[in-house]
């Protein structure tokens, strides 16, 4: 990591979570790409947030869903050798 790198990521580590939230956001949507990307995303999260709430989805625990996809990694990484 370059020094300015270094500097900036201990501004914005300072900062409250409400502006850390803020600042990421607006760092995604511009490296996201188009505008038209950011609206379809934003579409699709509302649209599985209303079928979680209407309990036609359900939830998977993140530690679950990170141990699958190391195992399926590993599993990967293995046939490859």
């Amino acid at each position: 990591m370059d020094r300015v790198f270094s500097e900036v990521r201990e501004d914005v580590l300072a900062l409250d979570r409400e502006s850390q939230i803020s600042l990421a956001e607006e760092v995604l949507t511009n490296v996201s790409g188009s505008p038209e990307h950011e609206a379809a995303w934003r579409a699709e999260i509302r649209r599985r947030t209303e079928a979680y709430r209407r309990g036609e989805l359900s939830t998977v625990d993140s530690d679950d869903v990170m141990a699958r996809a190391r195992l399926r990694i590993m599993e990967a990484a293995s046939k490859r050798k």
